[in-house]
């Protein structure tokens, strides 16, 4: 069986989709068609492990996405030149990190997909991880080319569990994470926005502590509005004069009359 070529994302996406190995005379058929993806679902191999080598040989191919019940072949072989990785299901076959080491994106619907985490990936520059269950997440840790993160997970109570911050993070953005601890964003000096989406603001289980977020002096935005009662916000408002911070009424404890303190309409639960 040769190479298909399918629409498999919402954007309309043509990739190929591999049934495991391919002949030349395969590869010679589709180098001229200009398709930019390699797709893998559950008929592509019998085994993990497999050897995706041959996709040198598409030198226009830069990324790929994994479908479905896939029995992962091995990714560290691939080209470097293909640098994004989606993964769209909870199901494939699981990797371990140093095959996603060359990856400059990663987009995975599955906290499990890696597993030793998505931790010390050198070349990493923007990640999604999706379905986190977690409540101490390490997700990010030591990616020191790291710039933007973001995770949705099961609405759990949370807190940032780094072994090390990467360095050089900006965006740290989530949803359906309640969040207690986030001091290890402290490590991050370049970060520029905090942002926590849930559908409502909770109450009971606690609260979340900005001050260490005062060593992050290039932060313009904190929007953790739909979270937990917000505390520290004096002394975070006076080490960073750029930051503007949401928070819910009667669940801050900032200045009376602070401009940079805007008050979002939010529900609110208990617990």
């Amino acid at each position: 069986m040769g190479l298909d070529v399918r629409r498999v994302d919402n954007a309309g996406i043509p990739a190929l989709v591999t049934p495991g190995e391919v002949t030349a005379d395969d590869l010679a058929k589709v180098n001229d068609r200009f398709v930019h993806s390699i797709a893998i679902d559950g008929r592509s191999f019998r085994h993990p492990g497999a050897s995706l080598s041959w996709v040198a040989q598409l030198p226009r191919v830069h990324s790929v996405f994994i479908l479905g019940a896939a029995k992962t072949p091995d990714l560290s072989t691939l080209p470097e030149s293909v640098s994004e990785l989606f993964v769209m299901t909870s199901r494939a076959e699981p990797v371990d990190s140093r095959q996603l080491a060359h990856f400059d994106r990663i987009h995975s619907e599955s906290e499990n997909f890696s597993r030793d985490g998505y931790i010390n990936l050198p070349r990493l520059r923007q990640l999604f991880v999706g379905r986190v269950r977690s409540e101490e997440i390490s997700i990010g840790a030591g990616c020191d080319s790291l710039t933007y993160l973001t995770m949705r997970g099961t609405k759990q109570l949370a807190r940032v569990a780094w072994s090390r911050a990467p360095r050089s993070l900006r965006t740290f953005m989530t949803h359906d994470l309640y969040w207690s601890d986030v001091a290890p964003l402290s490590g991050c000096a370049h970060l520029e926005s905090l942002q926590v989406y849930n559908s409502a603001a909770r109450i009971g289980v606690g609260s979340l502590d900005l001050t260490p977020l005062s060593a992050c002096t290039e932060l313009t935005l904190i929007n953790a509005a739909e979270n937990l009662p917000q505390t520290g916000l004096s002394p975070l408002l006076k080490s960073i004069p750029t930051v503007v911070v949401q928070v819910a009424k009667d669940m801050h404890d900032g200045p009376t009359g602070e401009r940079r303190l805007h008050v979002a309409p939010v529900r609110v639960k208990d617990g």
